[in-house]
């Protein structure tokens, strides 16, 4: 049996070349339909889920600015103003402090709630000498300064700071 033979026994008719060609361009058409839909329909999709994170950033955000507006707003009056001294260790003219400690605690600071204690001068210590000074090279002269006259140069003292 032939093509032809066959064709007849399974009732499928014979195409013509231009029939041929016209299922071919169709099949074509409707790839690129599909592919062109397809693409858009993803296109959509993402860019619907990136407005819902912008719409959900924008509502954080506006959560933020109405708190910072009501902050601004209490920040206004005195009594915020006091409350916030008051927290730093702050108090008002004329007011006496009373400070209870347990019996553990060491001796009461003065000048405020984390004062150190400055009953003792603060020094600086003084660096001792060498055993033995190694010998040195002359120096060069200094410009502006006279052969007669010595430069100036540091030299360490100690330095006594009493804090009231």
């Amino acid at each position: 049996m032939d093509r032809s033979g066959i064709a007849r026994l399974l009732r499928i008719p014979q195409l013509g070349v231009k029939a041929k060609v016209g299922i071919v361009i169709f099949a074509l058409v409707a790839g690129i339909v599909a592919y062109g839909v397809y693409g858009s329909l993803e296109r959509t999709i993402s860019l619907h889920s990136r407005i819902v994170a912008v719409e959900t950033s924008n509502q954080r955000l506006q959560h933020q600015i109405a708190d910072r507006e009501r902050e601004i707003q209490a920040a206004q009056s005195t009594s915020w103003v006091e409350e916030q001294a008051r927290l730093l260790g702050y108090v008002m003219p004329g007011e006496h402090v009373y400070l209870i400690l347990p019996p553990s605690a060491g001796p009461v600071h003065s000048g405020g709630v984390q004062a150190p204690l400055v009953n003792e001068p603060i020094t600086t210590p003084t660096p001792s000498p060498s055993p033995t000074p190694s010998p040195t090279s002359t120096p060069s002269p200094t410009p502006g300064v006279s052969a007669g006259q010595a430069s100036p140069s540091p030299s360490p003292t100690a330095v006594t700071i009493t804090v009231p």
